[in-house]
């Protein structure tokens, strides 16, 4: 697969013609395509699954999206982890205020994503395209585990800033939707790639990934999605879902999906206090119709 991938950047790089490419992936099938799939998703080299997809002619796209959607593969590589960076992965005091500190990975994140999946992360963020190749060396400085980053548009970003400057909620809030619409745009079209996966969102409330949550379950039912509380706002009733779990702690989220067996985590309390103090162990995650 190593020699395939190269082979691909220097098509793309050498400007070669794109059959070459759709060569490369006829030659895979099974769980080996969606594997392949992942393994061009997660390289660092400028080149990601959707710059393969983007360098295909129009005949090219639909055939190759036509095998992505007739692939066989194993149900362990289905459930797929997407996930905001900020807040969610690591976090930026510059929005909200910070429980751990900014050099770390958030406590107890990494754990849910080993224990329930083999797939590389999928990072969805509002983070311009600018800023890409910062955003890949900073997590792979905090990690080896494989990923791979969507970017987002600057645009939003300045609403943003604009509505901190200026203390102005809504603002904020439709800086909050375009960021949201941006990142669904983004899903949508990595989403074609990979047909048959299942997804388990990872966010936080600081950037409207609330919203994209909502709009990601109401296209796929089946997807869940994990909100992180890090602000004092109060959620909108119409994303309030039984497939979104709020909280404060991911130690909280452990507990909740080991008690539906969708984890095997050791949930213990006093582990658990070796990363959050007694006021932060505080029970908010709303799921299932009731709290935790």
């Amino acid at each position: 697969m190593d020699n395939d991938i190269k082979l691909i950047n220097e098509i793309i790089h050498h400007k070669r013609k794109s059959k070459y490419i759709m060569d490369i992936f006829d030659k895979y099938s099974g769980d080996n395509f969606e594997i392949f799939k992942h393994e061009i998703d997660q390289d660092t080299d400028h080149i990601d699954i959707l710059t393969v997809f983007d360098y295909l002619n129009e005949y090219e796209q639909e055939k190759f999206i036509n095998k992505c959607q007739q692939n066989i593969f194993s149900d362990d590589l289905k459930l797929k982890i997407i996930s905001d960076i900020d807040n969610t992965f690591i976090e930026a005091p510059f929005i909200a205020k910070n429980t751990y500190k900014t050099d770390i990975i958030i406590p107890g994140y990494m754990d849910i994503v080993k224990s329930m999946t083999k797939l590389p992360i999928t990072f969805i963020s509002a983070r311009p395209k600018i800023l890409e190749n910062k955003t890949i060396n900073k997590i792979s400085s905090l990690t080896n585990y494989k990923f791979s980053v969507l970017t987002g548009s600057v645009l939003p970003l300045i609403y943003e800033g604009v509505s901190w400057i200026i203390y102005n909620k809504l603002l904020s809030r439709l800086s909050h939707k375009k960021i949201a619409e941006g990142k669904y745009y983004n899903f949508i079209r990595w989403q074609k790639i990979f047909p048959h996966n299942k997804f388990l969102f990872f966010g936080d409330d600081s950037q409207g990934d609330h919203i994209f949550a909502r709009k990601m379950i109401d296209r796929f039912p089946d997807a869940l999605a994990c909100i992180r509380r890090v602000m004092d706002d109060n959620i909108e009733s119409e994303y309030i879902h039984p497939n979104i779990f709020y909280h404060r702690s991911y130690f909280h989220i452990i507990v909740l999906f080991n008690e539906y067996n969708l984890t095997n985590i050791n949930d213990d309390k006093n582990d658990v206090n070796d990363y959050i103090d007694d006021d932060q162990y505080e029970y908010d995650c709303k799921c299932i119709g009731r709290e935790i």
